[in-house]
């Protein structure tokens, strides 16, 4: 029985393939800035802040440097509010609530993820966010995840787990999560529905 539906967030909720790819995207129209040379300056100054709740405003300064230029922090702001919604997913997360318990589970940023919870209003439709800067694990730790079963008092094998990302996929499988597999490419979401029927859920 079905009791639980957890949510990737970038990828799926989203229609950016991931978190980098909006904020890169982002400055690289904004200000021109390659997405290597964005990659390489990015990396250098966050590499711990996906398990770390670590905030951009004191790093941000030497890695504007890094870019060659003085780029206020507002426009990362502003980058990270560029996410785009992904419409038909929410529908489909707004028809399921009622009948399971809604989570996400997200390798992101604190900084970042807090400001999409307020505008997405994730906290209206979800009712467990599980971030990895705030777990201090990524999906490639189980630790996530047996967070995310124990904020709903659910097994893994009561609970369907959807990514975009197939290496995220194959961790929760081992667990015992029922798993889908989101292209984020196709964007499907009618084909997600069946695959949701398919594994029990009722749509």
């Amino acid at each position: 029985m079905i009791k639980a539906i957890f949510f990737d967030f970038d990828g799926v909720l989203t229609t950016d393939p991931n978190g980098f790819y909006t904020t890169s995207s982002f400055f690289n129209k904004k200000f021109g800035i390659s997405i290597d040379s964005f990659s390489r300056c990015y990396s250098i100054h966050t590499k711990d802040f996906d398990t770390e709740p670590k905030s951009f405003d004191g790093v941000w300064g030497d890695l504007s440097s890094c870019l060659g230029c003085d780029i206020d922090i507002k426009y990362l702001h502003e980058a990270f509010m560029s996410a785009p919604k992904n419409d038909k997913m929410f529908d489909l997360a707004n028809n399921l609530k009622g009948k399971y318990k809604l989570g996400i589970i997200t390798d992101n940023k604190k900084d970042r993820f807090e400001m999409l919870i307020k505008k997405f209003e994730l906290n209206n439709l979800f009712e467990s966010l599980i971030l990895s800067a705030d777990v201090g694990a990524e999906k490639n730790d189980r630790l996530i995840f047996d967070k995310a079963l124990e904020s709903f008092g659910v097994t893994a094998e009561e609970s369907i787990f959807i990514d975009n990302t197939q290496k995220n996929i194959d961790v929760a499988k081992i667990l015992g999560f029922k798993t889908i597999f989101f292209d984020d490419k196709i964007n499907n979401v009618d084909k997600l529905k069946k695959q949701l029927v398919d594994l029990g859920a009722n749509i």
